[in-house]
């Protein structure tokens, strides 16, 4: 897991995580062997992507059941910090924002 922190500009910062990308690639179902994946991939994956219908793969599932987890857990250790945390809504599971105390 690779943690970026960014400033906002009215006060307190973002923590933005991204998975490991084995898990990320396998998440837009690409093979796992071609990591970075080269664009005509990307577009194959996209076309993939678009045509899915319930239930999702178990590959797309286990991708957003751990940012999913992630998120909660950060907000966790930092509120447990004593720092006041909410959920970053810039990004769907992968954000956290911390108010600058």
């Amino acid at each position: 897991m690779e943690v970026i922190v960014d400033d906002f500009e009215d006060g307190g910062i973002s923590a933005v995580w991204v998975t490991d990308p084995g898990l990320h690639y396998a998440s837009m179902l690409l093979p796992s062997e071609q990591v970075p994946p080269d664009t005509e991939a990307l577009h194959h994956a996209a076309r993939n992507l678009a045509r899915l219908t319930l239930p999702l793969p178990p590959s797309i599932v286990h991708h957003r059941e751990v940012t999913r987890h992630m998120q909660l857990a950060i907000l966790g250790v930092l509120a447990s910090a004593g720092l006041p945390v909410s959920i970053d809504t810039s990004s769907e599971t992968s954000c956290v924002r911390v108010e600058t105390v």
